[in-house]
This record gives structure tokens, sequence and C-alpha cells, in this order.
């Protein structure tokens, strides 16, 4: 998977295709973020750990096919 100049909600149509997953982005002022970025071999747990930390943002697994992407971090309590 290799990404240049990308809007993320390409990038993760992408990822769904080639992990078999859906993936419901929860933020969808994130959708037109461009993001360069390759991923070769690696398990989806990387690929959304690196999409995360490059949007300043979380995942979570809401079953074993279906990924929440774009929850707040919040600080704090």
């Amino acid at each position: 998977l290799v990404f240049e100049k990308a809007p993320l909600s390409e990038i993760l149509d992408e990822v769904e295709r080639f992990y078999g997953i859906k993936i419901r982005l929860l933020n969808r002022n994130l959708a037109e973020e461009t993001l360069t970025a390759a991923f070769a071999n690696l398990p989806l747990s990387t690929v959304l750990e690196s999409l995360s930390l490059s949007c300043g943002t979380a995942y979570k697994a809401r079953s074993e096919n279906q990924i929440d992407f774009g929850i707040s971090i919040e600080g704090g309590s």
C-alpha cells in the first residue's frame, strides 16, 4: 500500500479492501486530510496505529472486522 498526498478517506477505503474489513470514519473533518505513506507486509494494527498518530486521533476495533477510526483523543480525566 503506497499513498502520496492521498486523502485519508481514500487511504481508509484502500485499507478496507486490502485487509477485508470495514472502517467507520467518526470524524468527517479528517476525510480530506492528506497523507503520504507506504505500508508493506504490515499487520493491520500497525497500519492503523501509524495513521492514527499521523492524524492525531485514535481507533478502536468494534469487532474482528469493524474498526472505528477518528476517535477524539482527550487529555485529562
